[in-house]
């Protein structure tokens, strides 16, 4: 049975693309969760699947499945490839999970060896992580461009940072307390080998950025890996409306 390749123009294209706007594609194309549902699926699978077998897989409507797969194909995530098995009918379309690149790859490890280093080398190794975290975040606020107006705007602008950083954030609650439940990590495997820095730098970028704006909203916790794949932190505002409009 042979494969002719459909995510040729996925790979081609993304390759063409400049490095920020291959992460922006990809970034947008993992927002949802039920599009990053999908592209697990293929790499548990370890092999080909169509649209109809990931559908069962992932409890989607094969019309809603072939979306996603487009999606991720445009990110360059997922190929695609013709099976023709030589019978007459429709061929067969199977997709999956895009490799790793090599240049992605080296990053991964090398976060990986730094982020083990810190937590083995130092004692406050917690605290140097929340501190670079603070200015990665207070370098995205700066970078968002208007200054949030109210408690709320700072809700928004900081889930629209964690976003595009590929976190898929959902920020829900009212009152004094929002939730923002991060259902995709983008640092996940250096996050589980050493969680007691990469999350705590995930803590930091939220606290720099909101630092920068001035509205009062904190964010008091990260609580990481409350189920897999899902971590919550927590904003307050003590005695102000945090999440009118969020």
């Amino acid at each position: 049975m042979a494969a002719v390749g459909t995510g040729a123009m996925a790979g081609a294209g993304t390759g063409a693309m400049a490095g920020p706007e291959v992460e922006r594609l990809r970034h947008r194309a993992l927002a949802g969760e039920s599009r990053a549902r999908v592209l697990d699926a293929l790499r548990r699978a370890g092999r080909g699947l169509d649209a109809f077998e990931l559908a069962a897989e992932v409890g989607l409507h094969v019309s809603t499945v072939r979306f996603h797969l487009r999606a991720l194909e445009a990110a360059g995530l997922v190929v695609g490839a013709v099976e023709r098995s030589g019978r007459p009918g429709r061929p067969r379309v199977v997709h999956r999970a895009a490799p790793d690149t090599e240049e992605g790859r080296r990053y991964l490890e090398l976060s990986r060896a730094l982020a083990t280093s810190l937590r083995r080398a130092r004692a406050d190794a917690a605290r140097a992580a929340l501190d670079a975290g603070r200015a990665w975040g207070r370098e995205a606020a700066a970078a968002a461009g208007a200054r949030p107006r109210s408690p709320a705007e700072a809700v928004r602008a900081l889930v629209g940072i964690l976003d595009g950083l590929g976190f898929a954030p959902e920020a829900a609650g009212g009152g004094g307390s929002v939730t923002v439940q991060l259902r995709r990590c983008p640092f996940l495997e250096v996050a589980r080998a050493a969680p007691e820095v990469v999350c705590r730098v995930h803590l930091g970028i939220m606290r720099g950025a909101l630092s920068v704006w001035g509205s009062g909203v904190r964010a008091t916790e990260l609580r990481p890996f409350v189920e897999p794949g899902l971590c919550v932190a927590r904003l307050s505002l003590a005695g102000r409306e945090v999440g009118s409009g969020v």
